[in-house]
């Protein structure tokens, strides 16, 4: 589950939070914590911090205004173009 969030300074967020009851959610938060650690790229979402403790594990990452990638690949009314 993603959530959106602004923090004090304005900054907005979206807060990832992974759900414990789905088969592979452990190794998925560590595979895109190991991720986004060792990747730098300008069209990549900048981590602001990660939570993690026994029950619970969630990434805060930078907002992305644009919506998801799965919204601009899956949808039938928007078109990704080069510009």
């Amino acid at each position: 589950m993603v959530y959106k969030g602004i923090l004090k300074d304005g900054t907005l967020f979206e807060a990832k939070v992974f759900n414990w009851q789905l088969v592979g959610a452990f190794k998925s938060f560590v595979t895109e914590c190991e991720t986004l650690r060792n990747l730098h790229h300008t069209n990549l979402t900048k981590v602001i911090t990660s939570c993690s403790n026994i029950d619970f594990k969630a990434l805060v990452l930078e907002f992305i205004p644009n919506g998801t990638l799965d919204k601009w690949l899956y949808s039938h009314n928007l078109f990704l173009n080069l510009l």
